[in-house]
């Protein structure tokens, strides 16, 4: 893939973001080599390349709130139910299991995930495959369910930031 195909799929504010960061003036061919290497080599989350991911994950964090963070933030909801001793008891370890895993409450890069760009790849995965949002929240989240354009959007933002990241989603490897 070209570097002028990878910017081209690139939001407008990854591109602000790059020429805030690494001093682009235009988007001529040399500046699109130094936007790659710099993107290739992320090193700790304070890098560059996790702000700008973390800037264009801004605009899907509304769809991960309503499909995802009851069980993978500190951002939970409860639901009356919860009250219910079991249930209660029952929804607090999903919940603890679900924030171990993933952790989306301080926003990219998030907690629970060692490997910044396998997790990307898992939660890819897990939402293809229609394992997240569980079935069980689905039956009484009824708008929960990641499909249609929400899905889209946060597919895309998880491609881009593979790109980012210097990695391939797995539907790329195949």
């Amino acid at each position: 893939m070209t570097a002028h195909r990878n910017l081209a799929r690139l939001t407008p504010l990854i591109l602000a973001l790059a020429a805030m960061c690494w001093g682009l003036a235009s988007a001529d061919d040399e500046s699109n080599a130094q936007v790659e290497a710099a993107a290739e080599a992320p090193t700790a989350p304070g890098d560059t390349v996790y702000a700008a991911i973390n800037a264009a994950y801004q605009s899907v964090r509304p769809i991960f709130e309503k499909s995802c963070f009851d069980c993978h933030s500190r951002n939970t909801d409860y639901p009356w139910y919860h009250s219910l001793p079991l249930v209660g008891g029952m929804m607090d370890d999903h919940i603890r299991e679900g924030r171990a895993h993933l952790d989306l409450s301080d926003d990219f890069p998030f907690g629970g995930v060692e490997n910044q760009a396998g997790g990307l790849r898992k939660i890819k995965n897990e939402i293809e495959e229609g394992e997240m949002p569980l079935w069980s929240y689905r039956l009484l989240h009824w708008s929960s369910s990641m499909t249609g354009a929400r899905r889209d959007s946060v597919f895309a933002w998880i491609d881009q930031s593979l790109q980012l990241l210097g990695e391939t989603s797995e539907s790329d490897q195949k």
